[in-house]
């Protein structure tokens, strides 16, 4: 009991804590989402051409296993290879965290509706995260920090 006292009470003292939860936050979030998206691509090679091609298999996996409302299977293949490969990138750097956040909290919500195999814990835990990241901005150790200070002049 007194080691975990000593763990909380050297987190509380941490100056800025909330930029390392933010950044966790960011990282956790912007990990599967990437993999996912880089699993619906020709190739994880980003010098090949095909980078950004989608792979044989992904319309047929939006056609039978993920019924997405309103969008047609290729829309939503095509959707999500470049959501889920551009917007956790973005996110993890903090760069257009917020945009990135609000994208990746629009995919999560759609992933609930559309696709009944997937685990709804990691969805709330994605969620939240991706919440906190969208009300309270990526954080200090972000992008748009450097450039709010740069240009605006903020702390």
């Amino acid at each position: 009991m007194l080691f975990i006292k000593k763990i909380i009470d050297f987190l509380e003292g941490l100056p800025g804590k909330s930029f390392l939860a933010l950044l966790g936050a960011r990282l956790a979030v912007a990990h599967p989402f990437y993999v996912s998206g880089r699993s619906k691509a020709a190739s994880a090679d980003p010098f090949s051409g095909e980078y950004f091609d989608l792979g044989s298999f992904t319309v047929t996996l939006f056609e039978s296993e993920y019924s997405v409302p309103v969008l047609s299977p290729e829309t939503a293949a095509t959707l999500a290879l470049y959501g889920e490969t551009f917007l956790p990138i973005m996110l993890a750097f903090g760069l257009g965290g917020r945009f990135a956040a609000a994208g990746l909290l629009v995919m999560t919500i759609v992933i609930n509706i559309s696709y009944s195999g997937h685990d709804m814990l990691s969805n709330f835990a994605w969620i939240f995260a991706l919440l906190a990241v969208l009300l309270m901005g990526p954080g200090k150790a972000s992008i748009d920090h450097i450039i709010r200070q740069k240009v605006l002049g903020d702390k």
